[in-house]
């Protein structure tokens, strides 16, 4: 696909699609993130006349202030009739509010999205590149749930910051003000979660507990290749890994849990997840609705129950193979736009 992309600003970061057309081999991604896109997936040429779209050269995150720098795009774009690519990763669910484009984004809630949104995956590195994830475990008698990651807090004043925001939530809930609860950040329903499966005897787990994000350079704690190390090992030892969004209204670690072939207990907070109309992911997935956790243990005992050990390993690699042809973020902007499954959104 033929792109205009203008002069990019300088100072900042290039968008991930277009490394490989800048010879940028090394992502500044936070923590363990590193360079997802190899090969060009654009032809970059010098007249938008030329081309068969626009794309902000920059994550929307770093522009979406710059508003005289967005309507020269825009000003092109309705001239000329040609869609604007827009990459907007993170956290936010905001409406992206620009005339005549296409937003690829992470982070949204079903109930709210617009027809010109595509989920995209998270940002996340191969993580069975260096390991042998060939051999699969059999079933055992009762399924393990495993979760490594922030769900404590380092000190007493964070602790008594969330817990008051809590009792916040709790009463705007009680007198219904309105409030949705999946927007509730992610640590809340961890801890929820995490405390429920503690005390079941249907389900075991393997908890690993932080009191920071250890994903960031800035917020981990401790030797990073260690805590990485017990974060892939922590995946690969479970039955089930419970994959709950952050933040944002997404889970980065569901792409990990892909990336090895394992299958992901994820909670559904009114989300939307990347391809749902060509993606089968019952196939390898446990989806459960977050009205339903209270639950979680028997709806995870029942599925284990309810599948034979080759199934079991079947859902396992075809969860690898997910992530290998459309989920990893390099595999899935290559069938995107290689598949023509981007022709609809123009």
């Amino acid at each position: 696909m033929k792109a205009f992309i203008g002069k990019p600003i300088e100072g900042l970061p290039i968008v991930d699609v277009l490394h490989p057309n800048f010879g940028i081999t090394e992502s500044d991604h936070i923590g363990y993130y590193r360079v997802l896109v190899h090969e060009e997936i654009f032809h970059l040429v010098d007249r938008p006349e030329d081309a068969d779209c626009l794309i902000f050269p920059h994550n929307l995150n770093s522009i979406k202030d710059n508003s005289s720098y967005i309507r020269s795009f825009e000003d092109i774009s309705l001239r000329l009739k040609k869609k604007i690519l827009v990459f907007f990763p993170g956290d936010s669910d905001e409406p992206v509010e620009i005339k005549n484009c296409i937003v690829f984004r992470n982070s949204q809630y079903k109930g709210k999205a617009a027809r010109n949104e595509i989920m995209m995956p998270g940002y996340v590195s191969d993580l069975s590149i260096s390991l042998d994830i060939a051999a699969i475990d059999k079933k055992r008698d009762i399924p393990v749930i495993g979760f490594c990651g922030w769900a404590d807090f380092k000190t007493k004043i964070e602790y008594i910051k969330y817990a008051l925001k809590t009792l916040v939530m709790r009463i705007r809930l009680f007198f219904g003000k309105g409030f949705d609860k999946t927007r509730i950040k992610g640590i809340w329903w961890r801890r929820k979660i995490i405390n429920m499966l503690r005390g079941s005897r249907l389900c075991g787990t393997d908890f690993i507990i932080r009191k920071s994000y250890s994903g960031a350079n800035r917020t981990m704690i401790g030797d990073p290749l260690k805590l990485r190390q017990e974060y892939i090992e922590n995946i690969l030892n479970s039955d089930l890994s419970l994959c709950i969004k952050g933040d944002g209204n997404f889970s980065t670690r569901f792409f990990e849990v892909l990336s090895l072939g394992k299958i992901p207990l994820f909670i559904d907070t009114d989300c939307i997840l990347p391809l749902e109309d060509i993606i089968d992911y019952s196939s390898f997935m446990v989806r459960v609705d977050w009205k339903d956790i209270g639950l979680l243990d028997k709806i995870a005992l029942d599925w284990y129950k309810g599948i034979s050990d080759a199934r079991f390993k079947e859902m396992q690699a075809l969860s690898r193979r997910a992530f290998e042809e459309k989920l990893g973020f390099e595999s899935f902007i290559k069938y995107v736009f290689e598949s023509g499954y981007i022709d609809r959104y123009f």
